[in-house]
């Protein structure tokens, strides 16, 4: 019996020892389990920090795509039908000869650019219309810029309106706006 316990003793001792070992092996291995996991986090938080950067990138990329689009579509617009951009006061008239066939032009006129563009090269018509009907026309033609958002007085005697005369007794005028030219930005100095 005193074999048995001394046996049960050096078995105790034993298994003792061997668990301590194991909590030893087992402590260097959740140190180095832990570093790794830390290792594992940064790389994770610095791919993260990579991909967000990436989005934000896209992201403001896109938005100056979708401004350039919203640009272009706007020119575009104003290119293609610049009438409902403009809007006409002030005109007046010049009418000549008997009153059964009285010969009229345009002599003056204000517009006012209502897009977000300078413009220039203005080209116009004069719409005579009697009883609801466009009777007679003729062109005109704006000399001179007009920048965004502004008014302008174009006219004859200071040669920014060019204008033809028509023969009738259409006394309602309308100004239709028929082409523009966009003015390209300024250009900014650099030294």
């Amino acid at each position: 019996m005193i074999a048995t316990r001394t046996a049960v003793r050096g078995l105790v001792v034993v298994v003792g020892v061997g668990l301590g070992l194991a909590a030893c092996h087992s402590a260097a291995e959740d140190r180095a389990a832990r570093a790794e996991q830390a290792q594992i986090e940064a790389r994770a938080r610095e791919l993260a920090q990579k991909i967000v950067a990436d989005i934000e990138e896209q992201e403001h990329a896109s938005d100056e795509l979708r401004r350039i689009q919203d640009r272009l579509v706007a020119q575009t617009q104003l290119l293609a039908t610049p009438d409902q951009f403009f809007e006409t006061s002030g005109l007046r008239m010049l009418v000549r000869g008997d009153q059964e066939r009285p010969l009229r032009s345009v002599q003056e006129l204000s517009l006012t650019n209502k897009s977000r563009y300078p413009v220039s090269q203005i080209a116009a018509r004069a719409e005579f219309v009697l009883e609801g009907e466009v009777v007679a026309s003729v062109p005109l033609m704006l000399r001179g810029g007009l920048p965004a958002g502004a008014t302008r007085r174009f006219a004859v005697a200071d040669d920014t309106l060019a204008s033809a005369a028509v023969q009738t007794t259409a006394s309602e005028t309308k100004i239709v706006i028929t082409a523009v030219s966009i003015e390209p930005p300024p250009q900014v100095a650099t030294p």
